[in-house]
């Protein structure tokens, strides 16, 4: 749990991440562009998911967010099923999980995914702006009710459980094979319609 700073969450949630820890800031985060990016590299080196929910999403029209499980093959398990339904409703959530579409900026604000949609050029100077915002209020005040408002997430425990075991098990079977061997051929999969589950 990092309870420092402002200005010193993103290099120790980076220091965080290279030692294959998982992170909680106890205050909202309003991460620039270059810092989304650093984030996304050291998790991946790490062999982390960094999911798309923020305190504060800030996205540009053209960015496109996808969630990739059903594509390759497998359960959109995980923070998925958890947290797609808390931001855009069940509808939309099954739509682009069982999908695997994309999800434009635009429409990820207007749904509820993201928070802001700027343009690109205006994206650091929003994060900037929600950044000062956040920090001028009451710390104590701001990180309680951070934490009370994610006790939503901590709510959903068995349901994560579930959704992780069906996903492992996915990557267990013939389509998450097929799933990753299309996506590196860049073909469309060969699914069997008469698949047992």
């Amino acid at each position: 749990t990092l309870g420092v700073p402002h200005p010193l969450h993103h290099a120790i949630a980076l220091e965080a991440f290279k030692a294959r820890k998982h992170v909680l800031t106890e205050k909202p985060i309003a991460a620039t562009l270059s810092q989304a990016d650093e984030m996304v590299r050291a998790a991946r080196e790490a062999g982390l998911t960094l999911g798309v929910l923020a305190d504060v999403v800030i996205v540009s029209p053209d960015l496109r967010i996808i969630d990739g499980h059903t594509r390759v093959g497998v359960t959109a398990g995980d923070h998925s099923a958890m947290i797609w339904p808390l931001l855009c409703g069940m509808a939309k959530a099954k739509y682009y999980l069982l999908s695997s579409k994309p999800l434009m900026g635009e429409e990820a604000e207007r749904i509820g995914v993201a928070t802001f949609c700027v343009p690109l050029d205006e994206l650091q100077d929003k994060a900037v702006e929600v950044a000062k915002d956040l920090a001028m209020m009451p710390p104590t005040a701001v990180r309680t009710t951070k934490y009370s408002l994610n006790n939503w997430l901590r709510t959903f425990g068995p349901h994560l459980d579930a959704s992780l075991g069906l996903e492992m098990l996915g990557w267990t079977g013939h389509e998450s094979k097929e799933g990753v061997k299309s996506l590196q051929e860049k073909r469309d999969g060969d699914w069997d319609p008469y698949s047992p589950m």
